[in-house]
């Protein structure tokens, strides 16, 4: 998007894949974990994005996810931050990214693409956190909303 054209950002964000087979090993502490270099047995799903820059956003809020039990071909990834413009945020405005893959398609919402945060609420009780978020694509013909409850 556009933001990847201001040259003074603190932090940029790139997502390379959403849902993919992740084949390989794992290793730890000199013992094999996990194993799939040699057969067509697939270790994990994965999600892949890059982030650089010179520093990152203050305040953010970041929800992953690509391990749905009714659909293995479902990925939600949402990244909600305060984009700093001028300085160490001096001055910030609101930006996000998100991408929902489903039925071998990406739907994409985000700042760069004139979509809006409509809500975002945060409530803890005794033994969970939920992040409720609500957000429109420009025309509002897409909506999506998420709920995400953490243990605590």
């Amino acid at each position: 998007g556009y933001f990847g054209w201001i040259p003074f950002l603190e932090c940029y964000h790139g997502i390379l894949a959403m849902n993919y087979w992740v084949h390989g090993t794992i290793y730890h502490a000199g013992s094999t974990l996990f194993d799939s270099s040699n057969s067509a047995t697939q270790l994990a799903r994965g999600y892949l994005e890059k982030d650089w820059g010179t520093n990152f956003p203050k305040t953010w809020i970041w929800i992953q996810a690509n391990h749905f039990e009714k659909d293995e071909n479902v990925s939600l990834t949402l990244a909600l931050s305060r984009v700093p413009l001028i300085g160490d945020s001096l001055y910030t405005i609101p930006g996000f990214l998100g991408g929902l893959f489903l039925d071998d398609r990406v739907y994409r919402m985000g700042t760069f693409m004139w979509s809006s945060v409509k809500s975002v609420s945060i409530e803890d009780d005794e033994e969970h956190r939920k992040i409720a978020i609500e957000i429109h694509s420009f025309w509002a013909k897409e909506r999506l909303w998420v709920l995400a409850t953490i243990p605590n």
